[in-house]
């Protein structure tokens, strides 16, 4: 079944030969069913999407090199460096991301001429893509976006897919048996690490939260050092009263973005680059 999505996406094509058209007609199509969305949404969140975030998440952007060139010549040798799709992704998400988040990821792969299979049991988020498939749909070269369950357990000696986004934890990211690309994000993890119980309502609203806490049981650098072993790579905050620790703690510790005696979970964007879901070919003919 996998297989046979994946091979009618790659004989249709990846072409857009009019990306700005396609994406004012989504977010018209978006705009024109916004409260059909919205009234959908409050049924399970009791709160309301921000209309103009959804819509705004499906402008053009500036910095896509999708289709651009570089060449560079000297006496010897020709350099022709480009960037192109990967072709078909699969996009895997386990974490509890927002509607906005994900739209703004489906943009992106839109943009640089993906096919998208995700997998999603949001119902929202699931016609949502309805609304934007109708749009795809019409173009001759290009697939709509397919909703798969259980994609990750899918992908076992498949080489067919040719990227995997896969949004989740570091360990089952890694259990993952495939020989297809594969690119792991924590978007939507949030860690805490406590040089200092400096705050207990914060600790106490962190656990609430479903933040992972990490307590400074040992000294700072083997602190930092299994931190950097579990991490998520995304959104980290350290809670301490001392400036040098929290200096080694932002300066070591990998991650996206570093928090300081804050709720890491303030933290909402994605930290995806649209390089990330480009292959980078590199020529180079010796004269």
């Amino acid at each position: 079944m996998l297989y046979n999505i994946i091979d009618n996406m790659k004989k249709k094509g990846n072409i857009i030969q009019d990306l700005d058209l396609i994406l004012d007609n989504i977010k018209e199509q978006l705009g024109n069913n916004f409260d059909l969305i919205d009234d959908f949404y409050f049924k399970f969140m009791k709160s309301h999407l921000d209309k103009d975030i959804i819509i705004n998440k499906f402008n053009k952007l500036e910095d896509n090199k999708y289709g651009l060139r570089e060449i560079y010549k000297n006496n010897e040798f020709t350099i022709s460096n480009s960037y192109r799709e990967y072709g078909v992704v699969g996009l895997v998400i386990k974490n509890d991301l927002s509607i906005y988040n994900v739209l703004e990821i489906i943009s992106m792969l839109i943009q640089t001429r993906n096919n998208i299979i995700i997998e999603t049991s949001d119902l929202v988020l699931s016609l949502i893509i309805k609304e934007i498939n109708k749009i795809l749909i019409q173009i001759d070269n290009y697939s709509e976006i397919v909703i798969y369950n259980d994609l990750d357990k899918k992908l076992e000696d498949n080489e067919d897919l040719d990227l995997l986004i896969y949004i989740g934890n570091r360990s089952d990211y890694n259990n993952i048996n495939t020989k297809c690309n594969k690119k792991f994000y924590g978007i939507g993890k949030y860690e805490l690490y406590i040089d200092y119980e400096l705050d207990n309502n914060l600790i106490e609203e962190a656990k609430k939260q479903g933040v992972i806490i990490y307590y400074k049981d040992l000294d700072l650098d083997r602190l930092i050092n299994i931190c950097n072993k579990k991490t998520n790579g995304y959104c980290a905050s350290i809670m301490s009263n001392n400036n040098k620790n929290i200096e080694k703690f932002i300066r070591n510790v990998n991650v996206t973005y570093t928090l300081v005696n804050i709720i890491p979970t303030l933290e909402d964007r994605i930290n995806i680059e649209i390089t990330d879901l480009l292959q980078y070919r590199s020529i180079v003919t010796y004269k």
